[in-house]
């Protein structure tokens, strides 16, 4: 009820403010303007400068003496064509030393491996002979048996089996067939031993070998070899650093070191651009970048041209997170030119105007004449005694000039109070 009461006296105290503005014979004159209907357009405009669409900043990986400059700025560069070298002699050396710790390591594990072949070979021949041996013991016993059985049965067959010389024949045979089983168990444990023995002699062959193919193939399941072949590639590797080549087609735009001097690793010493084909990038106050978005058109204007000379363009990328600018949050907008311009050249300064939103033929009045009460908007219409009134109405896009559009409450026409001055 109160919110009520006080709504209808701010009504009323406003009602008789514009009758006393507008009560003849007093100074008070109304300024006010015409709702049309027109295009509303919201831009945003900031600066930016030109820079290539690619661009190289080139170092060494390595620190070393230039000794050899193959470019100038301005010198037109294909990928992989050679512009700065440093003196190789360093990682020469260090390649000449992988090189020779790989051929000592593989002449070493030649010889293992080869001693190891020789050695399987000399422990299988006499692994053989040792079991030829063990399995003519094997016979020789048993024919000792076979003689001693048939000694036994002729004298126990002759003489009787309780005769003495009986007796003695078969204490005689029962020694040679003990010998004979003894021969056996010899010959089997003798077996075992060589099947282990050979295949161990195996196993080290074949382990002694796979480390030496590992020194010429860089085998990665052989510990420590393989280091070996990458150290050798990583030395033929520094070796190739120590030339720069273009890792694009463009122009060198930058040559920092001369024939003599010394590169840090790290430091750039040459850049190579695509003149040829540029692009606009600008850092936009936080404000202004939340309503640019990729694929809005914009028209640009540059310092070092007359400004009557327009070019088109759209934007193609905005940074997602903000980077401070002396404390002020800004994000980095890139545009595209429509058409290549022989005039332009990286680092000039452009003037942007982002088209954010059109609106076309929608009534509009001047910002000012709305007014805001809370949620509601309103305006002044002038009636027609030359009287205004309080009209609430409602609002779409502001323009970048001034103009905001109307989309209810007002019509084509209608004369709208924009401020009251005193003549």
């Amino acid at each position: 009820m109160k919110r009520w009461l006080i709504g209808i006296t701010v009504v009323v105290v406003l009602g008789i403010g514009v009758w006393w503005l507008v009560t003849p014979g007093e100074e008070a004159t109304l300024r006010t303007a015409t709702a049309t209907k027109t295009d509303v357009v919201q831009d945003v405009s900031f600066t930016g400068r030109v820079v290539p669409q690619e661009a190289a900043v080139l170092s060494f990986e390595l620190a070393g003496v230039v000794q050899e400059v193959s470019i100038e700025v301005g010198d037109t560069v294909a990928v992989g064509d050679a512009l700065l070298a440093q003196d190789p002699a360093t990682v020469e050396l260090e390649l000449a030393a992988a090189q020779a710790d790989l051929a000592s390591a593989k002449e070493q594990a030649k010889l293992v491996w080869q001693a190891d072949r020789t050695a399987q070979q000399q422990l299988t021949t006499e692994n053989e002979e040792t079991r030829l041996k063990k399995r003519q013991a094997v016979i020789d016993a048993k024919a000792e048996v076979d003689q001693a059985e048939v000694v036994y049965q002729r004298t126990s067959d002759a003489n009787g089996d309780e005769a003495v010389v009986s007796e003695t024949a078969l204490a005689t045979l029962r020694t040679k067939e003990s010998a004979y089983h003894a021969a056996q168990q010899a010959l089997a444990e003798t077996l075992e031993t060589i099947n282990k023995t050979n295949q161990a002699a195996i196993d080290a062959t074949a382990l002694s070998r796979a480390k030496y193919l590992a020194t010429t193939q860089a085998a990665s399941n052989v510990s420590g070899l393989s280091t070996l072949a990458a150290t050798q590639e990583l030395a033929k590797l520094r070796v190739a650093k120590s030339q720069l080549v273009s890792p694009l087609a463009g122009v060198v735009t930058a040559v920092e070191l001369e024939v003599g001097e010394f590169a840090a690793a790290g430091q750039a010493v040459v850049t190579v651009a695509t003149v040829d084909q540029l692009k606009l990038t600008a850092a936009v106050p936080e404000t202004d970048a939340t309503k640019v978005a990729v694929d809005q058109a914009a028209t640009i204007t540059f310092d070092a041209l007359p400004i009557t000379d327009e070019f088109v363009a759209t934007v193609s990328h905005v940074a997602p997170a903000a980077t401070l600018i002396e404390g002020v949050p800004t994000y980095t907008v890139e545009l595209l030119l429509a058409q290549p311009e022989q005039r332009l050249k990286p680092g000039l300064t452009a003037n942007v105007i982002v088209h954010i939103e059109r609106r076309a033929s929608v009534v509009a009045v001047p910002r000012r004449a709305v007014a805001r009460k809370g949620a509601t908007q309103t305006v002044q219409v002038v009636q027609p005694d030359g009287s205004a009134m309080e009209q609430e109405v409602q609002t779409g896009l502001v323009g970048s000039d001034g103009q905001l559009e109307i989309t209810r409450g007002v019509a084509e026409g209608d004369q709208v109070v924009v401020s009251v001055g005193n003549e």
